[in-house]
């Protein structure tokens, strides 16, 4: 019998379980059991405000949230299956239900959006952790802080004035590692980096090299580039250069 060596540490599955419904314990254990007999080792559980966090009686209330009990027995479930069980949460956007309630108006900016610089927000952030460091045998957490568009456009700009955003979610981040004691490696600014160098015009043959990919098709699905971008990108290149090789331009 052969047996497969994975290229990859962790290869795993993300379920949902913020939008339209959360998957009851017992189907997540199914999960769990196809998942594993096809050889995944990792299971990334997205909970935007649907699991339990002491001192937050409103955060997920009536969305069908999970537990801590229930968190842990399910995560216990999943290591009896060589399966690492990663919380994925949200520490800045994306949290547009517990936007709902006056409770959590003072730790909004805008939308669904947390205040930054504000030490209740932080409050929060560190209550968080708690539920997730009590919960999970993983020492690896998502923190989300994706797709905040808004950020710095609402209370804060009134607050702070327009400051850069893009040094205030820095400033943020660092504040979230600080109050939580987290080890960053933040993928969302290694994509920001790739993608604004991609717009900026470097080659793809740079960025892959910056990035450290060892296939240049791995850097293109990572720019997440179109047919049509790729084929423009090179016939610029090969009209660029074909002067160097003696030949006319493509037809």
């Amino acid at each position: 019998m052969e047996k497969e060596k994975g290229r990859f540490r962790r290869l795993g599955t993300m379920i949902d379980c913020s939008r339209n419904a959360v998957m009851k314990p017992d189907a997540v254990k199914k999960w769990i059991d196809v998942t594993a007999d096809l050889g995944y080792n990792a299971l990334m559980l997205y909970t935007e405000d649907t699991y339990e966090v002491g001192e937050e009686p409103y955060f997920g209330y009536a969305r069908g949230r999970y537990s801590k009990a229930e968190l842990k027995d399910i995560d216990a479930y999943a290591a009896a299956k060589g399966m690492e069980l990663i919380p994925c949460i949200q520490t800045l956007a994306h949290l547009n239900a517990i936007a709902r309630w006056p409770e959590y108006a003072p730790h909004m900016d805008i939308a669904d959006i947390l205040l930054a610089r504000d030490e209740r927000t932080y409050t929060l952030i560190e209550r968080m952790f708690e539920t997730i460091s009590e919960c999970f045998t993983s020492k690896c957490v998502h923190i989300g802080m994706d797709e905040a568009h808004l950020f710095g456009r609402g209370r804060f700009l009134t607050r702070y004035g327009d400051v850069d955003r893009t040094a205030a979610m820095l400033e943020h981040l660092e504040r979230v590692a600080e109050k939580t004691g987290t080890e960053l490696t933040p993928h969302m600014l290694r994509r920001y980096f790739a993608v604004t160098r991609w717009n900026a015009g470097w080659p793809l043959e740079l960025i892959s090299q910056a990035l450290g990919h060892k296939h240049l098709d791995t850097t293109i699905k990572y720019l997440g580039i179109l047919d049509d971008k790729l084929l423009e990108a090179s016939r610029e290149f090969y009209e660029k250069h074909s002067v160097n090789y003696g030949i006319g331009k493509m037809p």
